[in-house]
């Protein structure tokens, strides 16, 4: 498939490209950034209602003294144990959600993701209540449930997307965990102030399942299922896929995991989720007690800086198509260009981050060193359609693997590095900073060595009626 020339999006008979609205691909994508959003609020909240849950609040005691207490007393390292815990259950899915993808639909598999861990939201307030093991078992089961919503998407791109659209439909999907901060985290300060912690399990619960409710009746699993699809945008698919969009793949799981390609996906993804988790986990914190913002304030830097990344994978995505389809550039050259400058400029905004002090500094150059990674992302993201379509849920979920254990083991590095008392400095940050950029450079490098960008010799493809 590579760099072969399909005809653009005017020749699905549907109009001018701008009408995006009138396409039910475009429909499933824009669907598919909610649904993450969505499932997202019911991942992240825990970060901002930890700290609600564990900051020091006047007590009066029967004889009239005041002192201060808080609602749970958890150190840094409990802390990191619970909020890495969601990883535990997250890895484990990952692979089979793509498998599974392929035999029920991807459609199916997204909603029994973010229904199920909508589900599970309404009863995290009384697990955290009830012990520090049973907050664990929720956070496990919730990223059991989530663990097949990446590779669920990428079921769907692979007999939804034409190969040269497969950039921005994905990005415009993915780009959903990115905004999901931008919106999430400051609607949990405004719940936390006003309603209470516990109200951000179940507000997030609530919009999970009306989503669902809307997904399961207007998304289908591949085009030739679809009943709402015209038949110029029904032919115009397939013509552009060239092969059978509803045949189940016979996936080569020793060329898979064999293959370097696959691996510079692998490996790039890991790198980049681990300054991406360590800020989504940790960057609250380092905002209210480290540089003394206000939770809502640290809220919002912290949402800003995943908007920015959304924001920079729907451009880059789009100039990536443009590149291949005018072929100016290959889809190899295309992926290494994006993903080795995007990492490149990503490591100099964390060094600056780990020796400059001045809080506003330190405010912009972290925001600017995850940002930043919209561009990594606009590459090695849909690099797995790249490479091997059929078999790209299964890459997806590998990948996707991998990079949880960035999840699991980057906040408990950071709780190493960050004391248990409320105000850590600085300095106690700057290798934290450090260590994301050496992984970045390790993951760039990488994939500007290994990546490619043509269909795979291995690659099974279907046979036609």
């Amino acid at each position: 498939m590579g760099d072969r020339q399909v005809t653009g999006i005017r020749q699905d008979g549907l109009g001018h490209p701008c009408l995006f609205f009138k396409r039910r691909r475009y429909y499933i994508a824009m669907m598919a950034c909610i649904g993450y959003v969505v499932s997202y609020s019911t991942r992240v909240n825990l970060s901002v209602a930890i700290l609600y849950m564990t900051e020091l609040h006047n007590v009066t005691l029967k004889n009239g003294t005041v002192v201060k207490e808080r609602e749970f007393n958890w150190d840094e390292k409990t802390q990191a144990v619970i909020l890495a815990s969601f990883f535990y259950g997250y890895l484990v899915t990952q692979i089979p959600g793509g498998y599974l993808a392929g035999i029920i639909g991807g459609n199916h598999v997204l909603n029994i993701g973010v229904a199920g861990s909508g589900l599970i939201s309404f009863v995290g307030p009384l697990c955290v209540k009830f012990s520090v093991a049973t907050a664990i078992a929720m956070r496990v089961v919730c990223g059991l449930l989530q663990g097949v919503t990446v590779p669920a998407v990428s079921s769907l791109w692979a007999r939804w997307a034409p190969p040269l659209e497969r950039t921005i439909l994905s990005t415009i999907a993915i780009s959903g965990n990115f905004f999901s901060s931008f919106i999430i985290m400051p609607i949990c300060g405004v719940i936390g102030d006003n309603l209470g912690w516990e109200w951000m399990f179940y507000i997030f619960g609530i919009v999970s399942l009306v989503w669902s409710l809307i997904w399961v009746f207007t998304v289908f699993a591949g085009p030739e299922k679809d009943i709402f699809i015209k038949k110029s945008e029904l032919e115009y698919i397939q013509n552009a896929i060239g092969e059978r969009t509803d045949q189940k793949p016979i996936h080569p799981w020793k060329k898979i995991f064999s293959s370097m390609p696959v691996g510079a996906v692998v490996v790039s993804q890991t790198g980049h989720n681990w300054g991406y988790y360590t800020l989504l986990l940790y960057g609250p914190k380092y905002y209210k007690e480290t540089l003394k913002l206000s939770v809502n304030n640290a809220t919002v830097y912290t949402g800003l800086a995943f908007t920015i990344t959304g924001i920079l994978m729907q451009v880059f995505g789009q100039i990536s198509d443009i590149l291949r389809s005018r072929k100016i550039m290959k889809t190899v050259t295309v992926r290494k260009l994006f993903c080795g400058s995007g990492f490149a400029i990503q490591i100099i905004f964390m060094l600056m981050l780990a020796f400059i002090r001045e809080t506003k500094c330190c405010v912009a150059f972290s925001i600017l060193a995850i940002g930043m990674g919209g561009i990594t992302w606009s590459a090695f993201n849909v690099n797995p359609l790249d490479i091997a379509a059929p078999h790209s849920p299964i890459i997806s979920g590998i990948a996707n693997t991998c990079a949880t254990f960035s999840g699991i083991f980057s906040p408990v590095v950071a709780g190493f590095f960050i004391p248990d008392e409320s105000d850590p400095a600085m300095s106690d940050w700057m290798w934290i900073w450090i260590i994301c950029a050496v992984i970045y450079g390790i993951s760039g490098l990488f994939f500007v060595i290994f990546a490619a960008g043509e269909k795979q010799a291995w690659v099974y493809t279907p046979p036609h009626n």
